[in-house]
């Protein structure tokens, strides 16, 4: 029974963390990724300045599309310092800290997913009139393109542990 016992797996605690330049090279592809989003939400924001009747007590969209944008932009700047490796290529000192410093922007991208959701949402009950664009479909994409990124960032999903 002995060398039953010595055979057994190692308990999933025990899992090889991966290396600062693994994490930080996902990091980075997600950065790039958000990066493209925020242009198709600034360049969105301003058609809807441009093009958008609001009716008395209506939520100004454009503006609310410029806060996901500076939302997003906060988001990015948080995560570019995790995106700088250092020489050296190993697993990181700290995985726990690592996870709480991905964590916190990935949580701001929920904030900036919701209030795109929400342009989205008043954007399908809005009549629109000839000239005004209707932009539903593409706060939609937004919204998807920002779950992709959500999942991508997840501490577990880049092999480290979960932040508690």
């Amino acid at each position: 029974m002995a060398k039953k016992d010595k055979h057994r797996s190692k308990p999933s605690s025990a899992r090889q963390l991966p290396s600062l330049k693994t994490v930080a090279k996902a990091i980075e592809a997600q950065r790039s990724h958000l990066a493209q989003v925020q242009a198709i939400v600034h360049a969105n924001a301003n058609l809807l300045h441009e093009s958008y009747r609001f009716e008395a007590g209506e939520a100004d969209l454009g503006y609310c599309a410029d806060v996901v944008c500076d939302m997003l932009g906060c988001v990015m700047a948080a995560l570019e310092p995790l995106t700088i490796v250092p020489g050296q290529d190993g697993p990181p000192d700290d995985p726990m800290a690592l996870a709480h410093k991905i964590e916190a922007p990935r949580q701001q991208v929920f904030h900036a997913q919701a209030v795109a959701q929400a342009i989205e949402n008043l954007m399908q009950t809005h009549q629109f009139e000839e000239g005004e664009a209707n932009l539903s479909v593409v706060f939609s994409a937004v919204v998807e393109m920002m779950e992709t990124a959500i999942s991508e960032l997840e501490p577990l999903r880049l092999g480290l542990p979960i932040p508690q």
